[in-house]
């Protein structure tokens, strides 16, 4: 089993911009420090680089809350699953009135990728 999160060519990609092969990967849990210091860390670390964050609706509702949103992809797809307890976008967010600007849309096999700004 391979840990690398990356193929040859994206990590060729990443060396020829003078980045590490591959991207680090930290994982977020209930131990982690707050999405607020646990932000400021990341980027202390990386001071012009992109960070992305990949969750469910609880991880989505913190970075939200918090305001460290700069950016959501949203993906649409083209099977429907779920029970009654599997309905929200964003769980344990306070209330929210954020504005989001449709930057681009993408389609591969049938799933739709929206990007979204604020």
């Amino acid at each position: 089993c391979s840990s690398d999160l990356l193929g040859d060519e994206a990590k060729a990609r990443r060396e020829a911009r003078g980045l590490s092969p591959e991207p680090e990967l930290v994982v977020f849990t209930r131990a982690s420090p707050s999405p607020p210091d646990l932000w400021r860390e990341l980027r202390h670390r990386y001071p012009q680089q992109l960070i992305i964050c990949e969750g469910g609706p609880t991880v989505l509702g913190l970075i939200v809350e918090h305001r460290l949103l700069d950016q959501l992809v949203l993906c649409v797809s083209p099977q429907i699953v779920g029970g009654d307890s599997e309905k929200r976008l964003l769980e344990h967010a306070g209330p929210l009135d954020v504005k989001l600007e449709l930057l681009g849309v993408a389609m591969l096999d049938g799933f739709l990728f929206l990007r979204y700004g604020l």
